[in-house]
């Protein structure tokens, strides 16, 4: 059975060890809540249905996680009589979990494709409805002492894949530009385990880059990669916004233009910063019905106060046209 967790403890040790919210990365690209609330002011609010009561059942792991857990303390007081159960899946497949009635919606770090979702019901009566209710920035974080000023894509992929484009690996920070002392060290490639999604779907989707140099270290989770490029001025690691320390700072990314792109809200939601997951609940609809409890969910993660929510996690809220769609497809 999937691992049932709870909101208040995993929330509460989160906050404790500082992994729940930005710290001050670089001053340029500081997470602006100011900026982030005023782009939910156009968003629809949340009207509770009336006589709705019961549980939903969500799967989900790494940072989805963390945003479905607050989704479901902070929907609890407006919608008291519905819940929702967040669970650990025991299964690669995802997918399956929801198609069984294992659970009624899973969080994927991606958007998946109309064909992508067809595929997997077919046409007997069923549909699954995606529904995205985060952006999420994926950032390149360095040691604090590395001098490296920004890195384009090629470049990226360059230091991470073990095949890369062209046979042109970058072994040295050198290779990537940096000059000085500092150009001869050896790069260390920093990731987290295969299990947590930033290196499944990212990093095959959004950074193009199939197998990883087989020297990378990995490390269990994101914060733990990142307390291990803090030690090493050498090293680098690929994580969210929200993961950010003071021994690390974020580098940022070069367009071919040679303009510098930050994860900003508006270079987010304008789609000028391509690094980044979007937060995705997908659910089984039934010959053409959404079960009036999944619907509510989602209805609520959609909504002006969901979004803010988001914000204060340290990820961005999606935009207008994408609520709009969204609450087109609950319809």
């Amino acid at each position: 059975m999937s691992q049932r967790l709870s909101a208040a403890a995993l929330v509460g040790s989160l906050l404790c060890t500082g992994h729940l919210t930005a710290a001050e990365p670089a001053a340029a690209v500081q997470l602006s809540g100011v900026a982030g609330l005023a782009v939910t002011e156009a968003l629809g609010e949340f009207q509770p249905t009336e006589g709705l009561t019961g549980t939903v059942r969500c799967q989900s792991t790494g940072i989805s996680t963390v945003a479905m857990l607050s989704l479901a303390q902070a929907l609890g007081e407006v919608q008291r009589t519905v819940q929702v159960q967040v669970e650990l899946p025991t299964r690669t497949d995802r997918f399956a979990a929801l198609l069984d009635g294992s659970t009624e919606l899973i969080v994927l770090p991606y958007v998946p494709t109309a064909e992508e979702l067809k595929t997997l019901v077919g046409d007997n009566g069923r549909e699954l409805v995606a529904v995205p209710f985060a952006l999420n920035p994926v950032v390149f974080y360095v040691h604090r002492a590395n001098p490296v000023a920004s890195l384009s894509l090629a470049q990226m992929r360059s230091m991470i894949a073990r095949h890369p484009e062209a046979n042109a690996r970058s072994e040295t920070w050198g290779d990537v530009g940096v000059s000085g002392p500092f150009a001869v060290r050896p790069i260390a490639v920093m990731l987290t385990g295969r299990d947590f999604e930033q290196h499944g779907a990212f990093r095959r989707n959004v950074l193009q880059v199939g197998d990883v140099r087989i020297d990378a270290r990995t490390s269990p989770t994101p914060a733990a990669a990142l307390s291990e490029v803090g030690a090493d001025p050498a090293a680098f690691c690929i994580a969210s916004l929200l993961y950010a320390t003071p021994a690390t700072r974020i580098v940022p990314l070069a367009r071919a233009d040679g303009t510098l792109v930050w994860p900003d809200v508006n270079a987010v939601q304008g789609g000028s910063y391509p690094l980044l997951t979007t937060l995705t609940m997908v659910a089984l609809r039934r010959d053409g019905k959404l079960n009036d409890l999944t619907r509510e969910v989602l209805r609520y993660a959609i909504s002006r106060r969901a979004q803010r929510q988001m914000v204060s996690l340290g990820v961005f809220p999606i935009t207008v046209q994408a609520q709009q769609q969204s609450a087109e497809r609950l319809r």
